[in-house]
């Protein structure tokens, strides 16, 4: 329904806001739109809460190994442009991950609405 997307985007783009950071506040935003729908199609924060968890880690993680070359800063990050076949592999991955959420959810809630299941 129309007051589940806007309540999703609403939730996404707050949490982009809260981070405080303009500059990131579209892919915070878009993430914060993800967390959102996985919460609502599993009906449960939980793995929203592993996916947020593991973004942070992997961050943590790129920006120690990236800190550690000797000829970069972590100053320098910011500068860092994302290979387009890296983007490719992330939306593919959210995309599945999407589809299984809905195909759950149809399974889920076939005995209460009578449709059948996928």
């Amino acid at each position: 329904s129309a007051g589940v997307r806007w309540s999703i985007v609403l939730s996404g783009v707050l949490f982009g806001a809260y981070h405080l950071q303009p500059m990131k506040l579209a892919p915070l935003a878009i993430l914060g739109v993800y967390l959102a729908y996985v919460t609502w199609r599993s009906g449960s924060l939980i793995p929203a809460m592993v996916v947020h968890f593991l973004n942070n880690a992997l961050a943590i993680v790129a920006s120690n190994a990236f800190a550690r070359s000797a000829s970069k800063t972590v100053a320098d990050l910011d500068a860092i442009v994302t290979p387009w076949y890296v983007a490719l592999i992330a939306v593919g991955f959210l995309a599945g991950v999407v589809y299984l959420l809905n195909g759950r959810a149809r399974r889920l809630l076939s005995p209460i609405t009578g449709a059948g299941g996928a």
